[in-house]
This record gives structure tokens, sequence and C-alpha cells, in this order.
């Protein structure tokens, strides 16, 4: 594919403030508990003629974590 690209929006309820950081932090937490999967990914790719805004992907993430009850998890 071309034009393929990721950009890091948001990183919340972690000490750490970068990817990697947080990362290692989840796992470390994960090693202390008996979680079974301590990391969720999820992708979103709008169409490809679309340009969609920032505060919808927010709005759908919002959403899809309010169904999955991971409202107020890290992320």
């Amino acid at each position: 594919m071309t034009n393929d690209h990721v950009t890091l929006h948001d990183i919340r309820g972690f000490v750490a403030d970068n990817l990697s950081g947080a990362f290692k932090e989840a796992f470390a937490i994960s090693r202390g508990t008996r979680c079974k999967q301590f990391l969720f990914s999820l992708s979103l790719s709008p169409p490809e003629a679309e340009n969609a805004p920032v505060d919808v992907f927010d709005d759908a993430i919002e959403a899809i974590e309010e169904k999955l009850g991971l409202s107020g998890q890290p992320r």
C-alpha cells in the first residue's frame, strides 16, 4: 500500500509519556497481576477517498471503549 501512515495521537493513564514507556509499563503491570490480555489493539481506517478529522476518531474510540467496557482504562 502507498500513503500508509501511523500517528500517535494520545497516551493517557500511564506514568510514561511515550509509546515505548507505556508498553513497558503495561507489560510490567501485567506481570504482577493475573491478567490474560494486557493490551488491546484497535485500528481505524477510513475509506481511501475520505479525510476524517481527528475528532471523528476520538468519538469512535470513546464509543468503542464504552461498548467494550474499557472506559477509563489507560490508552
